[in-house]
């Protein structure tokens, strides 16, 4: 495989990036702007120094990325995206970060088919608008409650939280 420590797109366009190993307990992917970038089969793990604390960052008005059958585990943050438009995270294992995925905008990001396990704050924080969230399992993610946020009960337990509208969420399994 391919060995990339804190790798950093910024602007780029049709890049692949496939089969990241770890090394030296780092491996991050910080994507600013550009276009058609996909992460694929990669191990993205153990960021969680100041410069680049998740595994994967999406920014600065990224479009079409794909985050795909990826193990993104012990970051801050597995998955942060922050308002990128049509952005697919797919079939990836989620585990042991603090916060499991953290998804901000209105571009359109479809989160389907993942394992989002163990994350210690929340399996998956949503705000913002037309999102997809589908097919996805939580299984024993955890909430820091915040009074002033009104949320399904049954969905904190699973570390599902929502703070948007104009969202589709089904066929998910939320499992304590």
């Amino acid at each position: 495989g391919n060995t990339v420590v804190d790798t950093k797109f910024q602007s780029a366009n049709g890049w692949v990036v496939s089969n990241i190993l770890p090394l030296d307990g780092t491996s991050c992917v910080f994507v600013n702007g550009g276009s058609n970038i996909t992460i694929e089969n990669s191990t993205i793990q153990n960021c969680n120094n100041v410069f680049h604390p998740d595994g994967i960052t999406i920014t600065g008005a990224a479009t079409s990325i794909i985050i795909r059958q990826n193990q993104i585990q012990n970051n801050t943050t597995g998955v942060y995206d922050a308002g990128s438009q049509n952005t697919l995270i797919e079939d990836n294992i989620i585990t042991n970060n603090t916060f499991g995925v953290t998804i901000s905008g209105i571009g359109g990001t479809t989160v389907r088919g993942n394992q989002i396990n163990n994350n210690d704050i929340w399996g998956i924080s949503l705000t913002g608008s037309n999102h997809i969230i589908e097919d996805n399992t939580f299984q024993n993610n955890s909430y820091v409650t915040n009074p002033d946020i009104d949320i399904d009960s049954d969905l904190v337990l699973a570390g599902f939280i929502a703070e948007s509208s104009d969202n589709i969420i089904r066929y998910n399994n939320f499992l304590g």
